[in-house]
């Protein structure tokens, strides 16, 4: 197969959908040759953030000189940002290359009954065929879906983490946040230190429990001024600068103490992130790799991933954020009250069928003078009439533009050179929009 031939193969095998669970892929895998147990790996689950967090430890690693993997899910603009190298998408050829192994590997466990595997489960198969193959010493892999029954949780990683935890995909992983806790905590390995930055005492006393019984020692990552739980393996506090852009962090821990930080990720909610990510950089530390304080202070000021708080354009104030959940739309409505001073908002919202409008327009709609409703067209898309039906009831003037770039156009033209536009509802959405608008650098 060449890409394109690569790509549309992936894209036929969404009509499996979710299936959760371990027991196929291990066989796959076992067929490829156990190709997950060639590299050292963290492993990063949450509810948000888990992408920046991974993002993070792996900047802080390739500036150790450890030859690093990165697997993300989902991708925003190309396919490719799922697996990468030393900071770098594999090219589009290596891409195909993994993409025909992995189609040969399935065929034959198709042959010996063991059925197919789902389009997440042949993407994870042809990250781990890169790394093992590549050369890769470390790998950050960010979980795909919960955590627990995942396809990423076949690794044994030297440190899991847990960013957060809040109600996302209820369908997949229960209705309680304790449920859903339960899930993510499945990461959590015999023995392997885990970092948690839940501040939630329900997450907590979940992550508690699988630790204990895991044998392994938690380390959290949290607010300047709150208390871990009794029985920790450790603490490490981040305290935020007010007022201050981009984000100014000081990081208070065992091995290290950061301060003025910079994250070139931006938004509040980011000090979370960098200090899991630190948190799990000690572990790894710990366990034999060359980190230091300058690295690890280059790497998180550094790292950076499309779709979170990116700016596309400056006059308007163009800001794409792939916010799809209630706990995301309010750090980005946090984020936007911050920005706006006054200036008018736009808003183009397009979200899948598996997330309420209600749940993210309600706190992002009354911030807005118009909300522009739009879809992409794909399978899954939730309709714009939908999408209309729940900002009217947080916003005056709400339309619908069924195509994204002719919908963010008009939220350009309508908040006229001095306002923001902000383009929301899913990291879908995100990758409909067409260049030159489209930048793949840069944040807000």
């Amino acid at each position: 197969m060449d890409f394109e031939e690569s790509v549309a193969w992936l894209s036929g095998l969404r009509r499996l959908g979710i299936k959760l669970g371990l027991e196929r892929f291990l066989k796959v895998l076992e067929l490829a040759g156990n190709p997950h147990r060639a590299f050292r790996a963290a492993h990063i689950a949450g509810t948000n953030g888990k992408g920046s967090t991974a993002a993070m430890i792996a900047a802080a690693m390739r500036k150790a000189d450890v030859r690093t993997g990165l697997y993300l899910s989902p991708y925003v603009f190309d396919i490719r940002e799922r697996i990468q190298v030393d900071g770098r998408m594999v090219t589009r050829r290596r891409f195909a290359q993994l993409a025909t192994e992995a189609r040969r590997l399935m065929e034959e466990a198709g042959s010996r009954g063991w059925g197919t595997l789902t389009e997440f489960e042949a993407k994870t198969l042809m990250g781990f065929l890169c790394f093992a193959q590549d050369g890769v010493e470390f790998a950050s892999v960010e979980v795909g879906l919960g955590g627990r029954l995942d396809a990423t949780n076949v690794i044994l990683p030297d440190v899991s983490v847990i960013t957060n935890v809040a109600m996302d995909h209820m369908e997949h992983l229960g209705d309680t946040l304790a449920q859903i806790a339960a899930e993510k905590a499945g990461i959590i390995k015999r023995g392997v230190p885990v970092v948690c930055g839940s501040t939630d005492s329900t997450v907590s006393d979940v992550v508690m429990r699988w630790a204990e019984e895991s044998g392994s020692p938690v380390i959290w990552a949290l607010p300047e001024g709150q208390q871990p739980q009794e029985g920790v393996g450790g603490c490490l506090t981040y305290r935020v600068a007010v007022g201050v852009d981009p984000l100014d962090l000081d990081l208070r821990g065992g091995r290290w103490m950061l301060q003025g930080l910079r994250p070139a990720l931006q938004g509040e909610f980011q000090a979370l992130n960098a200090a899991c990510a630190v948190g799990a950089l000690e572990v790894l530390a710990d366990a034999g790799f060359p980190l230091d304080e300058k690295c690890v202070q280059e790497g998180l000021e550094e790292a950076w991933l499309p779709g979170r708080l990116q700016v596309l354009r400056r006059r308007p104030l163009v800001i794409a954020d792939g916010a799809h959940n209630p706990a995301a739309a309010e750090e980005l409505a946090r984020y936007l009250e911050t920005r706006l001073q006054g200036r008018p908002l736009a808003l183009v919202a397009g979200m899948m069928s598996s997330h309420e409008p209600e749940e993210v327009l309600s706190r992002l709609a009354p911030l807005a003078r118009w909300v522009i409703a739009t879809e992409t067209g794909e399978a899954g898309t939730r309709p714009c009439r939908e999408i209309v039906q729940s900002a009217e009831r947080y916003c005056a003037d709400v339309s619908a533009c069924p195509e994204v770039n002719e919908a963010i156009s008009r939220a350009c033209a309508l908040a006229g050179r001095d306002g923001v536009v902000c383009v929301t509802g899913s990291f879908y959405l995100l990758g409909h929009i067409r260049r030159p608008l489209r930048v793949t650098t840069g944040a807000a």
